[in-house]
């Protein structure tokens, strides 16, 4: 009766078409959706839903030529919808005596319903909960998801639980993420939650409100012939929505868990014969197969032993035997299975073969070359060949020589395989057919001796992997075929195109070779410009001017040669130029002094400029010394001036000489000279001329020499401080004194600091020095207080660069802790120190002098009267002390003018609350000018030289 209906219902709709009626619209099935959520049903931004039921429910609605409508509602709203007729049906269901009560369900299934225990952890989280004993809270919802299996699952694993029930999903998953809940149970997978287990399968079904059989009956009508036209719809569907991409979580159950912690090791059989499928290399199996058996054992959590057989049979024998636990690439046939005694699981993928031929024409009866006890011959080419046309072989590299050699046809082999060898050129005489020949599938086979639980694991583990990781794996298992490609193969496949290109690159290669010499001439000149032109004057170089020497003074004799010299001209200050007016200012000044020089004819041969380093260098013709220290003081006065626009700046040039000598080679002496003058330039005063001599050299070294020991000297505490007295000139007695330093070099010898403080300046190490003779100091004056004699103000010189040290003031109040106070130390600053720019560098110069006088210094400035002085200076910095140079006491003995200068310096310093001393008295005459003068103190030889810590020790028992 009910087929009649549905053949009734069928043959309506073909009337209605045949007759044709007119086109009305598409009824509408109103379709109530219980879950919208990621792995269930999505909604996109378009509002169109995505999603196993959704999907099933279009097709279906498009077969019962309907069109849907989709309602979303909680399982209770969709129930009274579906009672009340707002809503036509309700899809995946499982169907349950309690819905038949007030629902009709389809005929066939839609789906099937997979009942998943959430836990928060998944699988791993298990055992924790096994060990906590107390009952696991997990949310059920209502006549939806309710397994019967639960309590049994629940017992076999070890734990209790107590159900929550919920009346929708929604409030369940808040719940659980707001972690009231330890898991809940919900039907297939949850995208975004992870699953501790999966049990109770059930088919789901679509339900109509009860006695609704007129559309029950129009949608199981189309639902048949749905099921008629796609037959693998419903697996599409379930791969597509509820396996993604990355697989499935690998969910086993405890026996299963124990089996694999007990077995601990799978050994794994592969035929190993075919590249890149399966082969062994190098005493390891490698290809398809043995990547995936790897890939289960590392999943499994088990050692895996993959082992290898020439030929399937003797994989198969090694399982019967029991060598081994299973073998992959076991065709899906459980009738060829059973007779290799042997389960097999869900196949892993899909094996595609193709035809490989000559590239020759095939005949009507072609021999086929086919490989010994293989499934896909007997299931699938028995079926299109009769048994004559077959060449058996044991391998399908042996099928693909037996089509080489002519004594097969065709073949039939894995495409892998086959562009394997063809690609790599072992036949290049084949060429595949094209396209898929034959497809089977490939699973793994499972001794029926093993354990039961073993074959649930490896399907399991199947859907775990998923299809797309198989195949990406298949993929990075194949072998480059590109790189084993040989170039024979592409010689013989394509003679023509091979040809052509070897005559196409034959004739590119001519006319790059052509191009290219003529653009090595082009390129040639260009370079010698580059190589021999000074980029920013655009004037000849240093380079051109070594060349142009060695050349000139090889056509020469010695004598000759020595009497000519090199020359540098050097612009001090030239990043300061720069930095002023811009480097076209400077680069213009080196220019016209290079034209200017070179125009010389009588004293300059060639002149090369050398900007970067603000030189100009100079190859001199044949001149005695004196003569050409007047050409070269000549020029220098005369580029004294440089115009900037509508103004003329003063600028300064240093110069330095050295003539030739002869040396290993011409090139030899050329540079030699060079470097020379250099040097001498580096030692010139401004606007001067130096020439290099020996002294220069030992000069040069003693400075090196200095430099390699300073540091260990400091170590080592060479260095002396000294002291030389001050004293009342009127009274005679000692008022204090200077220290100053000596440095006693085991290397060295003696020094004097004339002979090594102006480096010190110029590296920065001044600054230790200074440290360490200022601790010498305390440590003198703190020891006559401990020995309870009276103490002088004992100066001690502070370099200019402690202003710009960012720890200078640190270190000194550390001193002044270390010693306890500051008394009797005065720091001495030369008036050169504040020669400041800007105000902000005064700003803080003033601040370090003023946390020096808190800190309990008496601060001595220095030279005062040595060069310009800065009278704003003395308003500003806190000095106790003025130390009149030696300068102004020498001018003052010969000009009543410069007594008068004195005399008023002395008065000035007195008013603004200063002592004031005079350094450099060495007679009686001195000493009277400066009393008249107002002065009464000073420092000189005429009352006491510098001398060591003991002897002023002694001195000042007497002159105090």
């Amino acid at each position: 009766m009910e087929w009649n209906k549905r053949w009734g219902i069928a043959i309506g709709v073909v009337l209605s078409v045949i007759l044709g009626t007119p086109a009305e619209a598409r009824p509408v099935l109103r379709v109530g959706i219980q879950y919208v959520h990621p792995g269930y049903v999505v909604q996109d931004s378009d509002g169109y839903y995505h999603g196993m039921d959704t999907d099933y429910m279009q097709a279906l609605a498009a077969y019962a030529g309907m069109e849907c409508e989709f309602i979303q509602g909680s399982w209770e709203e969709c129930a009274r919808r579906l009672a009340n007729g707002e809503i036509d049906v309700i899809p995946g269901l499982v169907m349950t005596a309690e819905l038949r009560q007030t629902m009709d369900f389809s005929v066939l299934p839609m789906g099937k319903n997979n009942s998943s225990l959430f836990l928060r952890g998944g699988v791993k989280s298990l055992d924790s909960y096994v060990r906590r004993g107390s009952p696991v809270k997990i949310g059920v919802l209502p006549r939806v998801f309710q397994s019967p299996v639960l309590p049994r699952v629940a017992e076999d694993e070890g734990f209790s639980y107590e159900p929550v029930v919920f009346h929708t999903a929604e409030e369940m998953l808040d719940s659980y993420r707001q972690q009231q809940l330890d898991g809940f149970l919900f039907g297939n997978r949850l995208q975004g939650y992870e699953p501790a287990a999966e049990f109770d399968s059930n088919y789901l079904h679509f339900a109509v409100r009860k006695g609704n059989t007129k559309l029950l009956d129009q949608l199981n009508m189309a639902a048949d012939r749905l099921s008629l036209a796609e037959p693998q719809l419903l697996e599409r569907l379930y791969w597509q929505h509820h396996v993604n991409e990355g697989g499935t979580p690998l969910i086993l159950m405890k026996s299963e868990r124990q089996y694999l912690s007990e077995k601990g090791r799978l050994r794994i059989v592969v035929p190993a014969r075919e590249r890149p499928y399966s082969y062994w290399e190098e005493g390891e199996a490698k290809g398809i197969l043995a990547t995936l058996a790897k890939k289960i054992g590392e999943d499994l959590g088990v050692e895996t032993e993959v082992l290898t057989a020439q030929t399937t049979a003797e994989a198969f024998a090694a399982v019967e035997a029991g060598e081994a636990d299973v073998m992959l690439g076991v065709y899906s046939d459980y009738g060829w299975a059973a007779k290799h005694n042997m389960n097999i699981t869900t196949p892993i993928f899909e094996a595609h073969h193709t035809g490989v031929t000559r590239r020759q024409p095939l005949s009507n009866n072609p021999r086929v070359a086919v490989q010994r006890d293989s499934f896909h011959v007997d299931h699938h080419l028995k079926k299109r060949y009769e048994e004559s046309q077959f060449v058996y072989c044991d391998s399908p590299e042996d099928c693909l020589q037996a089509v080489s050699d002519g004594r097969a046809d065709i073949t039939y082999v894995r495409i892998v395989t086959a562009q394997y060898y063809i690609w790599k050129g072992t036949y290049p005489d084949l060429m595949m057919t094209g396209g898929v020949a034959l497809s089977y599938p490939l699973s793994i086979g499972v001794s029926k001796d093993a354990d039961a639980r073993l074959l649930a694991v490896l399907d399991r583990e199947i859907l775990h992997m998923g299809p797309h990781k198989i195949w990406e794996m298949i993929t990075d298992s194949s072998v480059n075929l590109e790189a084993e490609r040989s170039i024979w193969s592409l010689l013989y496949m394509h003679p023509r195109k091979t040809l052509f290109a070897f005559l196409l690159v034959m004739a590119v290669f001519m006319l790059f070779m052509l191009r290219l010499m003529y653009m090595r001439q082009r390129h040639v000149k260009t370079i010698q410009q580059m190589l021999f032109r000074d980029a920013s004057t655009q004037l000849r170089n240093r380079v051109w001017l070594e060349a142009e020497a060695v050349k000139r003074m090889s056509l020469i004799s010695v004598d000759t040669m020595e009497q000519c010299a090199i020359v540098v001209f050097v612009l001090p200050r030239m990043e300061y130029l720069e930095a002023v007016y811009g480097q076209h200012v400077v680069d213009e000044a080196l220019r016209k002094l290079a034209l200017a020089v070179g125009d010389a004819k009588n004293w300059a041969q060639a002149v090369g400029v050398r900007s970067s380093a603000g030189q100009v260098i100079v190859l001199t013709a044949p001149q005695q010394q004196m003569k050409l220290l007047q050409y070269v003081n000549q020029t220098i006065n005369e580029h004294e001036l440089l115009e900037v626009g509508s103004m003329r700046v003063g600028i300064t040039l240093k110069a330095g000489g050295s003539f030739l000598k002869q040396s290993v080679s011409m090139e030899e002496t050329i540079r030699q000279a060079i470097l020379q003058a250099e040097i001498a330039a580096s030692e010139a005063t401004e606007n001067s001329m130096r020439f290099y001599d020996e002294k220069l050299l030992e000069r040069q070294q003693l400075a090196l020499n200095i430099q390699n020991c300073m540091k260990q000297a400091i170590e080592r505490r060479e260095f002396e401080v000294w002291y030389q007295p001050k004293y009342d000139l009127l009274t005679r007695k000692c008022i204090g004194a200077e220290a100053l330093v000596r440095w006693n070099s085991k290397e060295l010898g003696f020094l004097l600091p004339g002979q090594f403080i102006d480096l010190f300046e110029r590296t920065g190490f001044i600054t230790r020095l200074d440290f360490y003779n200022l601790e010498k100091v305390f440590s003198f004056q703190r020891r006559r207080l401990e020995h309870g004699r009276p103490i002088v103000p004992i100066s001690v010189n502070q370099s200019r660069l402690h202003l710009n040290e960012p720890d200078y003031l640190p270190k000194m109040r550390a001193l002044t802790k270390q010693f306890r106070t500051a008394e009797g130390i005065q720091l001495e600053i030369t008036e050169t120190a504040f020669e400041l720019e800007g105000a902000k560098q005064k700003k803080a110069a003033l601040t370090v002098m003023l946390s020096l006088k808190k800190m309990g210094y008496e601060l001595s400035i220095d030279d005062f009267g040595s060069g310009y002085s800065d009278m704003a200076l003395l308003n500003v910095m806190p000095f106790d002390v003025m130390k009149l140079d030696r300068s102004l006491l020498v001018a003052a003995e010969g000009s009543h003018r410069m007594r008068t200068v004195v005399k008023h310096s002395v008065q000035m310093a007195e008013e603004l609350g200063m002592r004031v001393l005079c350094e450099g008295i060495e007679s009686k005459e001195q000493e009277e000018i400066l009393i008249s003068c107002g002065c009464h103190y000073g420092q000189g030889f005429l009352y006491g030289k510098p001398m060591g810590e003991e002897e002023f020790d002694r001195f000042l028992e007497d002159h105090l």
